[in-house]
């Protein structure tokens, strides 16, 4: 059995854990210059509660992992399987920042 995790934590986050987006429409993936913004919705309820998007900013050199999480919802992706160039190491640290913002749920 393989609980969901909704925490704002990584904890027992490995690169063989699965992943995926909190729920449909909570991110949104925008290029601003060098950079690549997510912009989520963690905080508010699904109808507006007044707070304002909250973003994470990235190189763009996670775009394409941070763009494969979104794409795959609802499926789940191994944080090992995320495309960034620096490896399984680069690709935990994504999926820390992610679950730490709660933009993303995992399980082991």
């Amino acid at each position: 059995w393989n609980p969901v995790r909704r925490t704002e934590t990584a904890e027992g986050l490995t690169p063989r854990s699965r992943v995926r987006l909190l729920r449909r429409g909570v991110a949104r993936l925008n290029v601003e210059g060098e950079l690549a913004v997510l912009y989520h919705c963690v905080d508010n309820a699904r109808d507006f509660q007044g707070k304002e998007e909250q973003c994470l900013e990235f190189d763009v050199d996670y775009l394409d992992a941070i763009q494969h999480v979104i794409d795959a919802y609802p499926a789940y992706t191994k944080v090992q399987d995320l495309p960034v160039e620096g490896g399984e190491e680069e690709a935990l640290e994504l999926a820390v920042v992610l679950a730490r913002a709660g933009v993303i749920v995992h399980r082991d």
